[in-house]
C-alpha cells in the first residue's frame, strides 16, 4: 500500500501531511497533503471538522456513541468523517467493508476521534496516518482490531491485538475494515518503519511497548534485551489527553516501528 510523505515536524502537535490536530473542545483541523487511497493519488486540501454537527463531512459524537473516523472519501479523496454520527465501538464504521474491503487498495485514514462521556467535546486525538517509507503487509485478523492498534501474530497465522509480553509483537494496523477473517487479508499493517501507535500512557524518549489495554501501548525507560515479545521501538512523542490545544491532545504514540 502506497500512503503519506514523511512527515515534517515544524509545528509540534499540528504540522505534518494530512495531520489532524486539535483546534477547539469540538472542532480539528486537518492539514494538506498528497496521499495514495483507494488505489489512486489523491492530493487533500486543508479543512476542518466538527464533532457535533450531523451533516457530512463532520459528525456527532454523542455519550453513548464517541468515537468517530476521519478518513479520505473514496470518491473526492477529501478528508471527513466516515459517518453522520459516532459509534460506540471504535472497530465499527470502517470505510472499508466486508464486501468491497481490497487490500491492494485501501481507502486511508487520518485519525480516531473520541469525545468525552459528556458527548460533544473531544476527549482525545488518535493519529492513525501512515507512511510511505513504512513496510507493510496485508494480514487477516481473527479478533476485530482498531486502526492504530498493536497486533500480536496469533497461532493460525491471523493476527490478534497485542497482548502486554504474552505472546509474539508483530506490526501495527493501518488499514482494516474492523470486521474478523478467517483467511482473506481484511487488515493491512506496518511491520517496520515510522508509525502511529494507539496508547494509553507514554513519555516521550522511552521504549514503547504493549500494555495489559490489548492492542495498546505505553512507554518504559528501559527494557530486557530479550524484548521482542514486546516492545515496538522508542518514541519522539508522548500521550496526553487533556486536549486544550495541538500540542497536548496526543493519545498516539509515534515511533520507528521494529520488534526487537
Amino acid at each position: 500500500m502506497k500512503s503519506f510523505h514523511q512527515a515534517s515536524l515544524v509545528d509540534n502537535g499540528s504540522s505534518g501531511p494530512c495531520k489532524v490536530s486539535f483546534v477547539d473542545t469540538n472542532t480539528v483541523n486537518v492539514e494538506p497533503c498528497v496521499a495514495y487511497s483507494n488505489g489512486r493519488r489523491v492530493t487533500v486540501t486543508n479543512r476542518t471538522l466538527d464533532i457535533n454537527v450531523a451533516t457530512a463531512p463532520h459528525t456527532n459524537l454523542t455519550s453513548g456513541a464517541r468515537w468517530g473516523h476521519i478518513c479520505l472519501n473514496a470518491s473526492t479523496g477529501q478528508a471527513e468523517f466516515t459517518s453522520t454520527t459516532g459509534f460506540s465501538d471504535p472497530t465499527d464504521g470502517m470505510p472499508d467493508n466486508n464486501a468491497s474491503f481490497d487490500a491492494a487498495s485501501p481507502i486511508v485514514c487520518l485519525a480516531d476521534i473520541q469525545a468525552t462521556t459528556a458527548g460533544g467535546i473531544i476527549d482525545n486525538i488518535y493519529d492513525t496516518r501512515t507512511f510511505t517509507s513504512a513496510m507493510k503487509e496485508a494480514v487477516n485478523v481473527s479478533t476485530a482490531t482498531e486502526l492504530g492498534m498493536i497486533v500480536d501474530a496469533g497461532t493460525s497465522g491471523a493476527m490478534t491485538p497485542a497482548t502486554s509480553a504474552s505472546a509474539k509483537l508483530y506490526g501495527t494496523v493501518v488499514a482494516t475494515n474492523g470486521q474478523t477473517s478467517a483467511g482473506a487479508p481484511n487488515a493491512i499493517v506496518t511491520t517496520v518503519g515510522p508509525a502511529w501507535v494507539k496508547a494509553n500512557t507514554g513519555t516521550a524518549g522511552q521504549f514503547v511497548k504493549t500494555s495489559t489495554t490489548n492492542g495498546y501501548a505505553n512507554t518504559t525507560p528501559s527494557i530486557p534485551n530479550n524484548s521482542f515479545y514486546y516492545s515496538v521501538g522508542n518514541t519522539r512523542t508522548s500521550y496526553s489527553t487533556t486536549c486544550t490545544n495541538s500540542t497536548n491532545c496526543a493519545g498516539s504514540l509515534y515511533v520507528n516501528f521494529i520488534v526487537r
